[in-house]
Formats: structure tokens, C-alpha cells, sequence
């Protein structure tokens, strides 16, 4: 993962913020950050460097694809001291396709990809085509083929789910055009203490 971290020094706790799949930093304006964070990106692979052991606590923010890197990256390290968990529009399985995306419609996602589908990609995202073209931009700070690569490391990654993760809260985009609103909801009824239902789209910033 590439990572940047953002401190205000002597915090004791920390947001880790899973960006979704094919964005940036560019994000950071958008999250209403006000103390120390991690933004994560990038899930080519899963390895940080970064020493976590400065922060005692923390707590996991997720949107979309991050919401599974989340839980593989917690996963992988148990030791991590999470106390509240949000997910955005997202959930841990996207290869489902009652659950997810679907493992079809990504395969066809990463065939396809260019710079024009990146753009009506990024219309499905924002919903509204006024809110657009911000988010087009903020996928045109990585190269095209960077995204296909990391898209197909999620994909190849859905073999081997992470075990599932209690979560605090799960917000829903009734206007979701990616991951379902239904296929959330049947995910979240399971796995989430509390599920809030918002008249978003995917983009729920």
C-alpha cells in the first residue's frame, strides 16, 4: 500500500483511512481529517511501512474497496488495537455478486480499463453529473495501469477472504451505482452493530 500520514504529534490514537480502488491522496481534502491519520491506498499489496506502534489505538474508516483491505490488513495484524470501525459504501467480499460487485463485472472492469472508461467510471461514482468531473480528477493522479494492476490483485486476493470483522457502523448510498445498496444490506445485517441508510451515491464525501 502507499500511504501518507498526517499528525498533529503527541496523539495517542490514530484514523486509518482505506481509500477506494484507483484513488489517491487527492482524497484527503474531502475527509474532514482532524487529528492524526493514516491515509491508505493502493492495494497492489498490503504491506506498510509505516510503525503503527506510535499510536496505541485506532480507529478504521473505509470506503468502498478499502473496506476490504481493511479487514485483510486487520487481519494480518491482530495486534492492532481497533476501537471503532466505519465502513462507506463498500463491503469485505466484491467478487460476490450478491454481497459485492461481482467477480464478472470487475474482470470486465480490469479488460476494459483506458482512460475513457475511467471517466464513465467516475460519473457512475459521483451520481450527479455536476459532482463528475471532481471525481474524475481525483483518479487521474495514477496511471491507468497502476489501477488495472491493483484491481487485479483484489480480484485474485477474493480467493482467500479475510475472516469477517465486526463493525461498528456501515453507511449505505441508496443512490450506489457500484456496490449495490441491496447487496450491502444483506451483507451489513450480519456484520455491522449499526447500518445507516444515506441518499447518496457511491461518492458519500
Amino acid at each position: 500500500m502507499r500511504h501518507k500520514v498526517i499528525s498533529s504529534a503527541g496523539s495517542r490514537s490514530a484514523t486509518l483511512w482505506f481509500l477506494g480502488w484507483g484513488f489517491d491522496e487527492a482524497v484527503e481534502p474531502y475527509l474532514a481529517i482532524s487529528s492524526d491519520a493514516v491515509l491508505l491506498w493502493d492495494y497492489s499489496n498490503l504491506d506498510l511501512d509505516v510503525d503503527l506502534s506510535q499510536w496505541d489505538s485506532f480507529t478504521v474508516k473505509a470506503w468502498s474497496m478499502g473496506v476490504w483491505a481493511a479487514d485483510a490488513f486487520a487481519a494480518a495484524h491482530p495486534y492492532l488495537h481497533i476501537a471503532h470501525r466505519t465502513a462507506f459504501c463498500g463491503t469485505p467480499r466484491p467478487a460476490d455478486p450478491s454481497l459485492g460487485i461481482g467477480a464478472e463485472a470487475i474482470r470486465l472492469t480490469i479488460d476494459n480499463w483506458c482512460d475513457a472508461n475511467r471517466g464513465k467510471f467516475a460519473r457512475k461514482i459521483a451520481g450527479t453529473s455536476s459532482l463528475a468531473p471532481t471525481v474524475a480528477s481525483l483518479m487521474q493522479g495514477r496511471a491507468i495501469v497502476s489501477q488495472a494492476d491493483e484491481l487485479t490483485h483484489i480480484l485474485e486476493a477474493q480467493n482467500e477472504p479475510p475472516a469477517p470483522a465486526a463493525w461498528d457502523v456501515a453507511v449505505i448510498g441508496l443512490r450506489d451505482r457500484i456496490f449495490p445498496p441491496d447487496n450491502q444490506r444483506r451483507w451489513w445485517a450480519q456484520h455491522a452493530h449499526s447500518i445507516e441508510e444515506r441518499n447518496t451515491p457511491h461518492w458519500p464525501f
